[in-house]
């Protein structure tokens, strides 16, 4: 009975404009300069518009704050990159031993702060500066606008590594880059791994008493299990010489139309991702020429992001700033801040301090 009553509301409603607009001399005056036979159908379909401004006008709205809040959400998810390169200074300074903090005991305490670095206590806070900076870092071509959240940020070993080497587990991060560039704490790079090593030189101790303690057990395991390569279902090769071989022509041609009709299943995907935001872009989106247009589609709507986060980085960290003068912990959605390799490092630490005839504490 409700969503009768409101249909019969609306067309009442519909009614009323339509007779106000009708009976107005200005209007009047406005459709004279028009074709008599258009005027009416105009009239009919403006008040069917107006209806739906009215029908759904807390959608549009709500459609509205959220496309204005998207980027103050967004950059503030980048404040976690300049606490990220902070926390990995702090974390350069203290393997080298030139730094303490009572919140770190073991190297493997850096990847626990990882996953909570807006509550990082021992770290600065983000301020004005930084985020100028990080702004900076926005425009050069190589700024990513997503953030990796799965980026292993405090990754010391890989990451030093890149540094120094072409080493291909990783790249070095390019944030890392321009802000060593631009503070000079690229020094922090060359500064020696003390502390990692005596933690090593503990663990390889506790690693070589439990290799030979399982040596038996390992030899057996090696022996007995199947060292036949692993059968994936995602490898194209593999379904399609499956098919070809065990399938009989029906099967095959029915696999052959499926496998054409998808062939690009994922690129349509990111490409309606694509022209959905540019579509919603508030401004001009350039796109410069390039050999791939679908890689200059991609490009154009990053660096459009890159441009508009810089702009929203000034409110994220405003509010940022806010919540910690109201002493508000940040949630850390989407992290696993409870790390249990943590426990076991330490453990196998302990361990091999024991076995090196010292005491199972970490004053070394």
């Amino acid at each position: 009975m409700a969503k009768k009553k409101k249909s019969i509301d609306v067309d009442v409603r519909k009614r009323q404009w339509l007779e106000e607009l009708q009976s107005s001399e200005t209007v009047k005056n406005y459709l004279n300069g028009f074709n008599v036979a258009s005027t009416k159908n105009f009239l009919e379909d403006y008040v069917r518009q107006k209806s739906r401004w009215h029908t759904y006008a807390d959608l549009y709205a709500d459609s509205i704050e959220k496309e204005q809040l998207q980027w103050i959400n967004t950059a503030f998810e980048h404040l976690e990159l300049i606490l990220q390169k902070k926390l990995f200074d702090a974390q350069c300074l203290w393997r080298a031993e030139k730094i303490s903090f009572e919140e770190i005991e073991i190297c493997e305490d850096f990847k626990v702060w990882e996953n909570d670095v807006f509550n990082c206590s021992f770290i600065e806070p983000v301020n004005e500066h930084d985020i100028e900076l990080y702004a900076r870092y926005l425009q050069q071509n190589n700024a990513e606008a997503e953030v990796d959240r799965y980026g292993e940020w405090q990754d010391y070993n890989e990451i030093k590594e890149a540094y120094n080497t072409n080493n291909e587990n990783r790249n070095f991060p390019e944030w890392y880059d321009f802000n060593n560039g631009h503070t000079g704490r690229g020094t922090l790079m060359l500064l020696p791994n003390i502390r990692g090593e005596k933690e090593r030189f503990y663990y390889d101790l506790h690693f070589e008493q439990q290799r030979e303690l399982n040596k038996k057990n390992d030899e057996a395991w090696e022996k007995n299990r199947d060292k036949r390569p692993w059968l994936h279902i995602f490898e194209e090769d593999t379904i399609k010489y499956f098919v070809s071989t065990f399938e009989n022509k029906d099967e095959q041609n029915l696999y052959n139309e499926y496998a054409f009709a998808n062939r690009h299943r994922d690129e349509k995907d990111t490409l309606m991702d694509i022209t959905d935001a540019l579509l919603k872009a508030d401004e001009f989106v350039a796109i410069e020429s390039h050999y791939d247009w679908f890689e200059a589609l991609q490009r154009a709507l990053n660096g459009y992001k890159c441009k508009k986060i810089a702009e929203a980085l000034p409110m994220a960290l405003e509010q940022y700033q806010m919540n910690i003068q109201m002493g508000i912990t940040f949630p850390a959605e989407g992290k696993n801040t409870h790390n249990p390799i943590r426990k076991i490092w330490l453990q196998n630490i302990l361990n091999g301090r024991r076995l090196n005839g010292e005491p199972e504490d970490l004053n070394f």
